[in-house]
């Protein structure tokens, strides 16, 4: 196995890393791990998750594209649910889940909410935010004004 083959073996399989795990793993030259680590980065099968103390942390695009659409995919149906249970039903692990649900909650895709009770975060599909003329109350309000004004 290749390089190249290595790494993205090692990335399908386990959470996001950095050079420094990569060459721990796959036992390769430093300049070789770069030079590899690059020419994904370049061609665009790579992509940097996450920069800790400096240090770059990589995961496969696709692989998380493919991560978030089955997460998403889930919620279609307008059902809520926490994050063990999302983790349970796509087969994702429960850290890679959480981490999705937190940043689709932050773009807006997704809302969550606090459940004293059980002690956990729920999420649910958010609604569509309408505004301006496409708003139903302003729609309702705009056709009284138009029969009004006919009469």
């Amino acid at each position: 196995m290749n390089a190249k083959d290595k790494i993205i073996t090692y990335l399908e399989t386990h959470k996001p890393a950095s050079k420094k795990e990569l060459i721990a793993v796959t036992k390769l030259p430093v300049n070789r791990i770069n030079q590899v680590v690059r020419d994904l980065l370049e061609s665009g099968q790579l992509e940097i998750h996450s920069v800790t103390n400096k240090v770059n942390h990589y995961r496969l695009t696709d692989l998380h594209n493919q991560r978030v659409k089955a997460v998403l995919d889930y919620f279609e149906d307008g059902s809520s649910a926490t994050s063990c249970e999302v983790s349970d039903i796509t087969g994702l692990d429960k850290t890679t889940v959480t981490q999705i649900l937190i940043s689709l909650n932050k773009q807006g895709e997704l809302h969550r909410e606090w459940h004293g009770q059980r002690k956990l975060w729920v999420y649910s599909k958010s609604a569509p935010f309408v505004f301006g003329c496409a708003n139903h109350l302003t729609a309702f309000i705009n056709n009284a004004l138009r029969e009004v004004r006919a009469s």
